[in-house]
């Protein structure tokens, strides 16, 4: 039974399963995309053209299909000038995508040696350089004949477009940027006159610092392709250029540049000295970047000044003195340049006279009190004010060169009358550099001379108040309240066909070679300026000769009880303000104001 049951056989039943080895499911057929018709090309928009690009990312396969005739269409378009801005760019994005997922090298190899055909043709034979009347009509009427690099036009948009379609699409390595024919695109598009094309140009400039340090190389590599970098393409030469550029977009871009730049010449670690040798312009362009209006600029400029120099920023500038003076005068007296290289060259100027090493900077103080003359006579209220306050520190450094010409032609008459100044920053900037200049006047025999003129300016300027022309229907006894305010405000009288600005102020540059109504800021001074400027002299005057400020506190007073013009509430604030360190100054307590009958309103 045992045995039987040990050789029992499985039941078998009558019908029997087989199981089939599972098959892999069948792809389906590539077929190859269907490529836009020409009358799809022929009527290119920016919405179709980024369509395409997001085709392009999501199937190869399309890249390969539209890959020659999208660059046909951009190499066209340069012929073409009637094709927007917009559909160019967007086509440049589309052969930039076509560049980077084409799976054919040989299509990419020709979109490149296309691209940099069509640059390097624009970049060599520009052709006739529009005028400002074929962008702006509205400017025929007058005769404007400013630099088209300071115009914002798309006068050079397919260059544009070939460039940065060339940025994005250009290869991983550096010695693609290295070429000759790549190399002279590149020193010739960020020396290019138009400002959008030099934009490009630094990014190109960046690009090849990135590839170079896409390979992680080592101290020694990274040296040897900074040095090829300086070689082939002038790089410390062209981010010195566009450090000092007149476009802010310009320079964060060489500023960008600049940064990738320097990362090729990291410090060692534990050092706190300099250990590259740089060009003598591109540290004074970087100095004087480190003061650009333009906070982006500004923030990038002085990151790359501390990779630059590490701790021997005072040594450095000492020892390459002249140049960085005479990057400054450049800045200043430029005919094309703007008014925040003005400033930044301003600002600088008084930082190079506190900081640096005096025997450096004292054979340049000539120089560089000029150069502060000009900036206090600037048209743009931001110069004047960066002016101001370098003369506070230039004082009490050079107050020999700064105060030459005493009195009568020295900076003390440009002082004085900007007291009267448009800003109110202005205004208290420019007394305290009087301040310094009394606390630092060289001639003591000269002194009592400036002390007369001071305080007599003071109490003339406290006087100009009363100039103020009193409103319709009211009085010196009056109080502009704020019923008469909104009359005031509401004047279609007082308030139409009013210029807010003269066209010279807001643009870039010097007079233009065209008559307006208001010559910069060259616009009457309305006399509270002047009885204001003086408050903040009077301030000053109180910690150098108290006696004479007490004996101006009855037309302090006087100037705080006019209330009849619609502005009394900004000086009555401002003599307040500064009513404590007035008294303060002569030794006396406020309580000496409340005896007196001071600073007391009548109404």
């Amino acid at each position: 039974m045992a045995q039987q049951q040990g050789q029992q056989q499985p039941l078998r039943s009558s019908f029997t399963v087989t199981e089939e080895e599972p098959q892999p499911p069948q792809a389906a057929p590539v077929r190859a995309p269907q490529a836009p018709d020409e009358a799809e090309w022929d009527a290119l928009t920016p919405e179709r053209l980024a369509a395409w690009a997001a085709r392009v990312h999501s199937e190869p396969q399309f890249a390969d299909a539209i890959g020659s005739r999208a660059v046909v269409a951009l190499v066209a378009s340069d012929a073409d000038g009637s094709m927007e801005w917009k559909t160019r760019s967007a086509l440049g994005e589309l052969v930039s995508a076509v560049s980077r997922r084409t799976r054919v090298p040989s299509l990419r190899a020709d979109i490149q040696r296309d691209l940099r055909g069509l640059a390097l043709r624009k970049l060599e034979s520009p052709g006739p350089r529009p005028t400002r009347e074929q962008y702006y009509p509205q400017y025929q009427r007058k005769a404007c004949t400013r630099d088209l690099a300071l115009l914002p036009t798309e006068g050079w948009g397919s260059l544009e477009v070939a460039l940065w379609a060339l940025r994005n699409c250009g290869s991983d390595d550096l010695p693609s940027f290295l070429e000759e024919q790549m190399a002279r695109i590149v020193t010739l598009a960020a020396t290019h006159c138009s400002r959008f094309v030099r934009q490009v140009g630094f990014s190109l400039v960046q690009a090849a610092c990135e590839r170079a340090l896409a390979a992680r190389p080592d101290a020694a590599a990274a040296a040897a392709a900074r040095q090829q970098l300086e070689e082939r393409l002038g790089a410390t030469g062209l981010l010195a250029g566009g450090a000092s550029d007149a476009w802010p977009q310009v320079r964060y871009a060489a500023a960008l540049a600049g940064r990738a730049f320097l990362d090729l010449a990291p410090a060692p670690a534990g050092c706190n000295r300099c250990t590259a040798a740089w060009p003598a312009d591109y540290l004074a362009a970087l100095f004087v970047s480190r003061h650009d209006a333009a906070e982006g600029v500004r923030v990038v400029a002085q990151i790359n000044w501390r990779r630059a120099v590490n701790m021997s920023g005072r040594r450095l500038l000492a020892a390459n003195a002249e140049r960085v003076v005479a990057l400054l005068e450049r800045c200043v007296r430029d005919p094309e340049g703007t008014h925040e290289l003005r400033q930044a060259a301003c600002a600088a100027t008084g930082e190079l006279a506190l900081s640096v090493d005096r025997t450096a900077t004292a054979p340049f103080a000539q120089r560089l009190a000029a150069l502060l003359a000009a900036g206090a006579a600037d048209a743009h209220w931001a110069v004047r004010l960066a002016a101001c306050n370098a003369m506070h520190d230039f004082a009490g450094t050079f107050p020999a060169a700064l105060l030459e010409g005493g009195t009568e032609t020295g900076i003390v008459p440009v002082l004085i009358d900007m007291l009267g100044d448009a800003v109110s920053g202005v205004r208290e900037a420019a007394a305290a550099a009087l301040g310094a200049c009394c606390r630092n006047w060289p001639a003591p025999d000269a002194l009592p001379r400036l002390r007369t003129l001071l305080v007599t300016t003071a109490g003339d300027y406290l006087r100009r108040v009363q100039q103020e022309p009193i409103p319709e229907g009211l009085s010196r006894d009056s109080v502009f309240s704020d019923s008469d305010k909104l009359v005031h405000d509401n004047d279609p009288q007082v308030h139409t066909a009013q210029v807010t600005f003269g066209c010279c102020q807001m643009d870039a540059g010097e007079p233009h070679d065209h008559e307006h109504e208001h010559e910069g800021h060259e616009h009457e001074h309305k006399p509270w300026w002047y009885t204001d400027g003086a408050v903040y002299l009077l301030r000053e005057l109180a910690q150098r000769w108290p006696e004479d400020a007490a004996a101006l506190l009855p037309l302090l007073d006087a100037a705080a009880k006019c209330q009849w013009f619609p502005h009394h509430q900004h000086l009555s604030g401002n003599i307040h303000r500064q009513l404590p360190r007035i008294l303060e100054g002569i030794g006396k307590t406020p309580a000496f104001c409340k005896e007196l009958n001071l600073l007391h309103p009548q109404h």
